[in-house]
């Protein structure tokens, strides 16, 4: 059984933006956001994420693998990413 089974009642994919967005899979499933890096030796070739960003909305996050905060809106992913090519954000509430 779940401890949070409010994370699993909805499926959204997140649509990240920039450059390298053809590199990120991103989705939020109900206050959790799970990411992912895809084709990495493409994205290696290309010199990373540049300005790519994860747009989220305005509640504060967690990355639960790494204990990093991030605030409302927007994320970097060169941010986001810079310990783990993954990263599971839990809203702060």
């Amino acid at each position: 059984m779940p401890t949070h089974p409010e994370f699993f009642r909805s499926y959204r994919p997140v649509a990240p933006e920039g450059a390298a967005s053809d590199h990120l899979i991103a989705v939020d499933r109900g206050g959790v956001t799970v990411v992912a890096t895809r084709l990495p030796t493409g994205l290696r070739t290309r010199g990373g994420w540049g300005q790519t960003v994860l747009p989220r909305g305005e509640t504060p996050a967690t990355d639960v693998l790494t204990g990093r905060r991030f605030g409302g809106g927007p994320v970097q992913v060169t941010d986001l990413l810079e310990t783990y090519p993954v990263a599971l954000l839990v809203e702060d509430r």
